[in-house]
């Protein structure tokens, strides 16, 4: 996994673990990157628009916070 999924799952178990590959998967199996791509959502530089997603897709499922440190 990127260093972005990393640094907001601050610690894992291996339910995590797995929660994260069956969203990666999820996202591979349907191109999702593929279909961001095709729909203009880029970026230029930094971390790629997949791992973002990936990012985003996975808290909920580890009922983790976006904001939890940002406070």
């Amino acid at each position: 996994m990127a260093d972005i999924i990393h640094t907001i799952l601050d610690t894992k178990t291996q339910s995590d673990i797995q929660i994260m590959g069956k969203i990666d998967d999820f996202l591979s199996e349907f191109s999702i990157a593929t279909s961001l791509h095709r729909c203009g959502i880029r970026k230029r530089y930094g971390h790629s628009v997949r791992l973002l997603i990936m990012a985003i897709f996975t808290l909920p499922f580890l009922q983790k916070k976006i904001f939890l440190g940002a406070l």
